[in-house]
């Protein structure tokens, strides 16, 4: 299969390259720093990069679903963010003390209605029923973790395993780059 185009949707972690937080990095450019705009430039074809700075997974299928005519001989990445940011009537928010005065009310309902086994059910269901649409289209997908340590996703073919022993794109990251902060932040050189 001659590949046409990348496709790639996530959150920060696919938006911008990894070191975007260094003092040198133009934010103008995040797009064309990214890896998914990298390995499409060394391919000669086209990339769309879907990816924004916390996005949920309802985004992130949101933007796939808007790109399904582009997808012909694609390869589709997927970084996944945190499952507990959500996306609801177009507004964003996770479980986190955002300042904006609904902190009483995201806690009520990670108590009460949050199941990590759940979302990560849908999210795997929708990424099944993506991956049935994008190999009719000829296309390929490929799913990989980028930060959430603990979340545990059943074994399926599109999940990248290249990470080795780390779980996540982040763990791997901070193997290779001592200058990465461990307690979340994206990786920066001092």
């Amino acid at each position: 299969m001659k590949i046409k185009n990348v496709i790639a949707a996530g959150c920060s972690w696919v938006d911008k390259p990894y070191q975007f937080d260094c003092e040198w990095y133009d934010f103008e450019l995040t797009k064309e720093h990214s890896f998914s705009q990298l390995l499409a430039n060394k391919l000669g074809i086209d990339c769309y990069n879907t990816a924004s700075g916390g996005a949920s997974m309802d985004y992130v299928f949101q933007k796939l679903q808007e790109c399904l005519p582009k997808v012909d001989n694609s390869l589709i990445i997927i970084g996944l963010t945190e499952p507990t940011r959500f996306t609801i009537s177009g507004s964003s928010f996770k479980f986190a003390d955002a300042g904006d005065g609904h902190w009483n009310w995201r806690k009520y309902f990670f108590k009460h209605f949050y199941d990590e086994e759940e979302r990560v059910y849908e999210i795997i269901r929708m990424l099944d029923t993506l991956n049935i649409i994008f190999k009719y289209r000829n296309s390929h997908l490929l799913v990989f973790n980028s930060f959430a340590n603990g979340v545990k996703y059943p074994e399926r073919d599109y999940f990248f395993k290249g990470f080795g022993k780390y779980e996540t794109w982040a763990s791997y990251i901070y193997s290779i780059d001592k200058n990465f902060s461990e307690d979340g932040r994206h990786p920066y050189y001092s």
